[in-house]
């Protein structure tokens, strides 16, 4: 059971990018407070679960690039890698490039809408 220096390299590269996006997560999660239902899907995951999901993910990453090369093909060992790959644009682009910016129409805070739309002067 002999496994290669290229996966034990690939498996800590993994494993550092996806505890650096869980350092990232706890570190922009105070930009989005208060957003919570405004937020898009995968912002909202990984700003609730990114913190604790994306370290896991990554031992998770490291095991698997360790196992794999072990006891799979080599070839399966690069769609690990590839899966693994899009996983972390994933959480990288939910969590920097979400579309806060782009929510739809804003109630200005001076703008009369609704039932105050019709005031009465005072005398």
């Amino acid at each position: 059971m002999r496994v290669r220096r290229e996966s034990w390299a690939t498996a800590t590269c993994f494993l550092i990018a996806f505890c650096w996006l869980g350092f990232a997560t706890v570190r922009f999660a105070p930009i989005y407070r208060g957003l919570e239902l405004r937020l898009p899907v995968p912002t909202r995951l990984v700003v609730a679960y990114g913190a604790v999901a994306f370290p896991f993910l990554g031992i998770m990453a490291a095991a698997t690039l360790i196992l794999s090369s072990v006891f799979l093909a080599r070839w399966m060992q690069w769609v690990w890698v590839m899966l693994f790959a899009l996983l972390l644009i994933w959480g990288f682009r939910a969590l920097i490039f979400s579309d806060v910016g782009g929510l739809g129409p804003t109630i200005r805070a001076n703008e009369e809408t609704g039932a105050n739309s019709r005031r009465i002067p005072l005398p």
